[in-house]
């Protein structure tokens, strides 16, 4: 299993539509993990099988503050939303997550590659890769935190979250895979223990964008 470490002062992985104050999810769904694992080993996320999990670490939470046009692009053409918006601008405000570390395991074998650089979510949030390596993970009592599983075997809240994302050219905008998991802030298990970072991992199966 390859355990990978990707860190940077602040993430946001958007919870999708909240308007013009934009929150982030303090566990990203697994659609943001594909998408990290296709990046780095130029993957085809829809054909694909393999395991993978991961949790996060942050230390607490800010907003910023973003001025955007009014206005978005449909199938490559600038459409203005409503005369009466064209050259206006909206006041939008983001949540971060800061000083994050994303850890992510994976048995993909294959060599690592990196085609563009690495974000934790947002376009905003470049980031860097500071460890990759091979772990062992095996049976041994520890704690899972900040992690997904399967419904039924967290203790926090279940919500409907995003297995894989796409570009559909047919449709014009992104499609995706939808899948119900429970957040897991604090749980005590004894399955795919890693020693050096001393926590359990929920470990998932990918198959084609569903994860089993």
């Amino acid at each position: 299993m390859k355990r990978i470490i990707i860190e940077n002062n602040m993430a946001h992985f958007g919870e999708g539509f909240s308007g013009k104050t934009q929150k982030t999810l303090i566990i990203p769904n697994p659609s943001s993990i594909v998408g990290i694992l296709e990046n780095l080993y130029d993957i085809d996320k829809l054909n694909l099988q393999f395991n993978f999990g991961y949790f996060i670490e942050y230390s607490g939470k800010h907003f910023d503050f973003m001025s955007v046009k009014k206005d978005t692009h449909v199938n490559g053409t600038k459409k203005i939303r409503g005369e009466l918006s064209k050259g206006k601008r909206d006041n939008m405000y983001f949540e971060y997550l800061n000083d994050v570390k994303l850890v992510i395991y994976t048995d993909i074998d294959k060599d690592l590659i990196i085609k563009e650089p690495l974000r934790l979510g947002s376009i905003k949030c470049l980031s860097t890769l500071t460890d990759y390596k091979d772990v062992e993970l095996v049976e041994h009592k520890g704690y899972t935190y900040n992690q997904l599983a399967k419904v039924g075997y967290g203790d926090g809240i279940v919500r409907p979250s995003s297995t894989v994302t796409w570009f559909d050219d047919k449709k014009g905008y992104f499609d995706y895979i939808i899948q119900d998991f429970q957040e897991c802030i604090e749980i005590l298990n004894n399955e795919n223990y890693d020693e050096d970072l001393d926590v359990c991992i929920n470990l998932f199966e990918y198959n084609n964008g569903k994860i089993k």
